[in-house]
């Protein structure tokens, strides 16, 4: 008889199975819903959140200073000096104030937050091919910082930029972009290896935040710095960042300590003011309020009060200390980490006007200078002070940061530094300092707009614009017209006092009636009236349209209240001779002005300084007529354009030794008149050929003879 079944044991070995199968189908389904979550867009405090751990906590720097690059802080020396260094206190406020009006865009409360930003899988895919290992250089910090904070911060502009209401709360917003590396962006000239490079015009700007227009000119927002984090590290900042009075305290003082601590706090004040130094010079010279510099770990905010230049206002984070100060969980909610502070400052940068000329001149001229070598100093003191932190060097959070402010809006207490109950030095009027202004920085970055279609332009006088180069007629904020060139045939009359150009667009401002033929001022007149113009201002009827390189600017002038309008070559202190020599070859050439080359109104020397983002000081100027746009002959079909260019370059070469015109900046073409014309002639191997004159017992050729077989007396046309 065979054994009765045992129900229990296959019920339980089924139930069992089933348990089996039901956890593998979870497991699958989980794994199935963490793929599908790591792979789709993320949400904007998703994506914050996400980059933080990613992207900002695995970094590092490196502690073996063998492994590290060598050399010293940019030197101040020559730089305009901040009197006073104090706390920016609106910073936070504003910060949170602007990450407000993104939550409310990007992280609505009464509908789903839209997916719009990197995967998590993408962010993941990033951080390994960043290879974050310790930032051991500039160069590892620039590559850091334009991969992982600047290209996620442009990306979430573009998101934003795509939100119809985004036009309400940020009406400016036409698009922000991080531009870097000015050397390979800048039109490209004859190298001239003969002109000396000069430390006047040096600069160490690494990065700009430049706001574009959606008519396509562009203007600078903001301007960033990167230092090495061994250089600069942050127990230094902590220490040397605080309320003083710089020129006084640090600049000024003429013993150095012999207390081991207080040598590590005159240390750290050094370093600091070095940096100070730079970012106070930088944000002069190119007008902006704001700027900021980054070692990676840390930022330092800068501000410039506009009523008071003197002032160096200040505002230290470290991103990742931050968010791990916050116990809530809703850190991605407030601009606590690197992304969400550079976010909310592009976009506070907006609010924030650039500062006029006139400002910058009495700015520069009514703030100290440095004179002091750093580093001279700091070979006094031992290795081990250098690298020895002193007391009050350890970085603390601000005040523990409440509620997010999409919840409770902008009302935490502004931070002050990372260092409490400082005594306010008083912010009294300063004496200007006798003192020249320093050498200058080199420019480090533009963008050369050179489109020949004209268009509105919409930025304010006070803005450093970069206009379009080619005629067109245009209006500022302000309503100042800026016009169209005048034709070369219009400045040709005006160099002969000659008649008017009927076809020129500004030919109704140069005429005093309808029935006035000729011009009403004479060449001498002009020039005098272009320099007491651009003398008396030089915010208006001015805009610079073309950076060449470190030593020419082009710009459009307009002469008031006649309406010449035309371009200015402008070059720095350390460039005068060659706008003398450039003239010079203009004279030359003045058969072929009009034809083969620009017509040369002249050269005038400004008793102001033209300041050209970035940073690029103009004293001179060669004014010329507008010649077409800059083109690459190459790039030209056969045809017109290169009889054009032929004609253009034997009528050049029949006066003018040493110069080339195969250069793209070298030529225009100019596509209403159908010409090319050649320019640039400030090369010092560019000079006038001499006529050959026979030394005494020269012999005399043999003419030929009329009828010699060997000389045609007709010549033959080539096709």
């Amino acid at each position: 008889m065979a054994e009765p079944l045992d129900y229990k044991s296959l019920w339980e070995r089924a139930e069992g199975q089933r348990r089996k199968a039901e956890d593998e189908r979870r497991k699958a389904e989980k794994e199935r819903d963490l793929s599908r979550k790591s792979t789709q867009p993320s949400t904007f405090a998703e994506f914050i959140r996400m980059s933080h751990v990613h992207l900002s906590q695995p970094l590092s720097v490196q502690t073996d200073l063998e492994l590290c690059t060598k050399g010293p802080l940019t030197s101040p020396v020559g730089r305009s000096c901040p009197t006073f260094l104090r706390p920016w206190t609106e910073f936070q406020q504003l910060q949170e104030k602007v990450y407000t009006k993104v939550l409310d865009l990007l992280e609505p409360s009464e509908e789903p937050s839209p997916r719009l930003f990197t995967s998590i899988a993408g962010l993941q895919n990033l951080q390994e091919e960043l290879h974050l290992g310790p930032l051991a250089s500039e160069e590892d910090l620039r590559i850091y910082s334009s991969l992982a904070v600047e290209n996620q911060v442009h990306r979430i502009l573009e998101k934003l930029k795509s939100i119809p209401e985004s036009n309400v709360a940020f009406p400016r917003l036409g698009g922000i972009s991080f531009e870097n590396h000015y050397n390979a962006l800048r039109e490209r000239r004859a190298p001239d290896r003969s002109r000396p490079s000069s430390s006047s015009t040096r600069s160490n700007t690494d990065g700009f935040c430049v706001h574009q227009t959606a008519g396509g000119q562009k203007e600078l927002l903001t301007t960033m710095e990167y230092k090495a984090p061994h250089k600069l590290t942050s127990q230094q900042i902590c220490a040397g960042l605080r309320e003083m009075d710089l020129w006084k305290d640090v600049v000024q003082q003429t013993t150095i300590p012999i207390d081991s601590e207080e040598k590590l706090q005159y240390i750290a004040k050094l370093r600091v003011g070095t940096i100070a130094s730079q970012a106070h010079d930088a944000m002069l010279k190119d007008g902006m309020p704001t700027m900021v510099v980054s070692t990676g770990i840390g930022q330092i905010y800068f501000h410039i009060p506009e009523e008071r230049p003197e002032v160096l206002e200040y505002f230290y984070v470290q991103p990742n200390t931050d968010v791990e100060s916050i116990r809530h969980t809703d850190w991605a909610l407030q601009p606590v980490t690197v992304i969400g502070r550079m976010l909310s400052f592009c976009l506070m940068s907006l609010t924030l006007p650039a500062r006029s000329q006139a400002w910058r001149n009495r700015a520069i001229h009514g703030t100290h200078t440095w004179r002091v070598d750093v580093e001279e100093i700091l070979k006094g003191f031992s290795e081990d002070e250098l690298r020895s932190n002193p007391s009050g060097s350890e970085y603390f959070p601000s005040s523990p940061l409440g509620p997010s402010p999409a919840s409770q809006g902008p009302t935490r207490p502004a931070r002050v530094s990372c260092q409490d109950g400082l005594t306010s030095p008083p912010l009294s009027d300063h004496s200007d300092s006798d003192n020249p202004p320093g050498p200058q920085r080199k420019r480090a970055l533009s963008q050369v707009l050179s489109s020949p279609t004209p268009g509105p332009a919409t930025r304010s006088r006070t803005k450093k614009s970069m206009q379009s180069s080619a005629p067109g007629p245009q209006d500022t904020a302000e309503g100042t017209e800026v016009m169209e060139y005048c034709t070369q045939r219009c400045l040709l009359g005006l160099w002969n006092q000659d008649k008017l150009d009927a076809d020129c667009p500004n030919v109704t401002r140069h005429r005093k009636s309808s029935r006035t033929q000729y011009h009403m001022i004479n060449r001498a007149d002009f020039l005098r009236r272009v320099k007491a113009q651009l003398d008396e201002s030089l915010d208006h009827y001015i805009a610079p349209t073309q950076i060449l390189d470190s030593s020419a600017v082009l710009s459009r002038v307009s002469l008031m209240p006649y309406g010449y309008t035309f371009v200015s070559k402008g070059t720095p202190d350390e460039c005068r001779d060659d706008t003398i020599r450039e003239a010079e070859v203009y004279g030359t050439l003045r058969p072929y002005q009009g034809s083969a080359v620009p017509i040369c109104l002249g050269k005038i020397d400004l008793q102001r300084t033209f300041f050209v983002h970035p940073q690029i000081c103009i004293k001179h100027m060669l004014l010329l007529s507008w010649g077409g746009k800059a083109t690459d002959i190459t790039q030209i079909a056969p045809g017109e354009p290169w009889e054009s260019y032929e004609r253009a370059g034997k009528a050049i070469q029949s006066k003018i030794l040493g110069y080339s015109s195969m250069y793209p900046g070298n030529i225009l073409w100019d596509p209403c008149r159908r010409c090319i014309q050649l320019v640039n002639f400030d090369s010092p191997n560019c000079r006038p050929r001499k006529l050959f004159r026979k030394p005494p017992g020269w012999p005399e050729s043999k003419k030929r003879s009329a009828t010699s077989t060997t000389w045609s007396t007709k010549r033959r046309r080539v096709r």
